[in-house]
């Protein structure tokens, strides 16, 4: 069993796994239960990974294939392709926060959503949507890989022969 030394994330050994109240987080190895809000506290005084800014972000979207900008929503910068298909999302600063939305794969949604500062994208979460507020807990590369990924989930949902010009090259 691995153990944590850390003072900030109290931690309950439990015999069987069993549902626990809504906050906290489980995991396998060992079965310790840790409180989601300690860990946030704890990833967050760690320095980050250098991230992109918003501009940074929208330049590479357009980078992709057959990639448009459009606002959306009032100040929503909306990146689609092919008739208005999104992958992803600047939302304009409300309350001082400016968000980044993406669409992510299905079996990597809960992965993400459990890492800090990420979090299920208001009303495009069942569409297997995430969003997170600057600083970006992504770092750049981690990050345009999420964001080609993105493109790429959209392009393979259209009909076969419209793929083509929409597929990034593999490299």
């Amino acid at each position: 069993m691995r153990r944590n030394t850390s003072p900030a994330l109290p931690r309950v050994m439990t015999s069987s796994l069993r549902l626990m109240p809504m906050g906290l987080k489980w995991s396998l190895q060992g079965q310790v239960w840790e409180i989601r809000d300690a860990q946030r506290r704890y990833h967050r005084k760690k320095a980050p990974h250098m991230s992109m800014t918003p501009n940074q972000v929208a330049e590479f979207c357009l980078t992709l294939p057959g990639t448009h900008e459009s606002l959306k929503w009032g100040n929503n910068r909306v990146f689609s392709i092919a008739d208005e298909k999104m992958f992803a999302m600047l939302n304009a600063p409300a309350k001082g926060v400016e968000r980044l939305a993406f669409k992510v794969d299905g079996d990597l949604f809960l992965g993400y959503t459990d890492r800090p500062g990420i979090r299920p994208a208001p009303y495009l979460a069942r569409a297997r949507w995430i969003t997170m507020d600057l600083p970006y807990p992504l770092g750049e590369a981690e990050l345009k890989t999420a964001l080609t990924r993105a493109h790429q989930l959209v392009a393979l949902r259209l009909p076969k022969y419209r793929q083509p010009e929409f597929l990034v090259p593999e490299s």
